[in-house]
């Protein structure tokens, strides 16, 4: 539950980031929705196929519950490969993309208001941890490379130190040693992509 906690708040951040920067011409917009995207599809795939079936055996009565999450993420999709044709950076507001990118952050921040309450007990009192290590190492295995150092930033940011420790513990001894170096990168990244952002009313976190 600690694990996917701190997932879930960096989508929470990186979204709401985007819908601030998507209309900027700032270098590094467009890896950025790239990593946004990336990350989304990834973890919402691995929800679907992988973890969603492994908590229905456990538990049938989650089934319709863990229907209606795959149909948010089915809708995120959509959105999600509407972003990815939208032209960025153009420096006007709104356009297409920031209409995009604002729902996008409205749909994941809704679609995590409404999974957390079903999923939290699940992974905490259904799904055995040994389930779940195998779950991590799979998703951990499978991670889109790109933006890695934006996520490992993210990750920094909203976790507190053993909850870093606890996401990147199956990530090999090779991958660790370059976590540091990553990160400052990634904090780089995030600080010229912030110091671009257009003034947001109501911004969410």
């Amino acid at each position: 539950m600690r694990e996917t906690r701190v997932v879930h708040d960096v989508h929470r951040v990186a979204t709401s980031l985007l819908a601030d920067i998507v209309t900027s011409r700032a270098d590094g917009v467009a890896a950025f929705r790239d990593f946004v995207v990336a990350m989304l599809e990834h973890h919402h795939a691995a929800e679907d196929d992988d973890l969603w079936a492994m908590l229905a055996a456990r538990s049938p009565g989650l089934t319709a519950q863990l229907d209606w999450l795959t149909h948010e993420h089915d809708a995120l999709q959509h959105a999600l490969d509407a972003l990815r044709g939208l032209p960025l950076g153009d420096g006007d507001a709104p356009d297409a993309s920031l209409i995009q990118a604002t729902a996008i952050r409205d749909l994941v921040h809704e679609h995590l208001a409404h999974e957390e309450p079903v999923l939290f007990p699940a992974l905490e009192h259904v799904l055995p941890e040994y389930e779940w290590e195998g779950f991590s190492t799979r998703t951990v295995a499978s991670a889109p490379q790109e933006g890695l150092p934006l996520l490992i930033a993210l990750v920094h940011e909203v976790g507190c130190p053993s909850d870093v420790d606890l996401v990147f513990r199956h990530v090999p001894p090779e991958g660790r040693a370059t976590i540091p170096d990553r990160r400052a990168e990634g904090d780089r990244a995030l600080r010229e992509l912030r110091a671009a952002a257009r003034p947001a009313r109501g911004r969410q976190r």
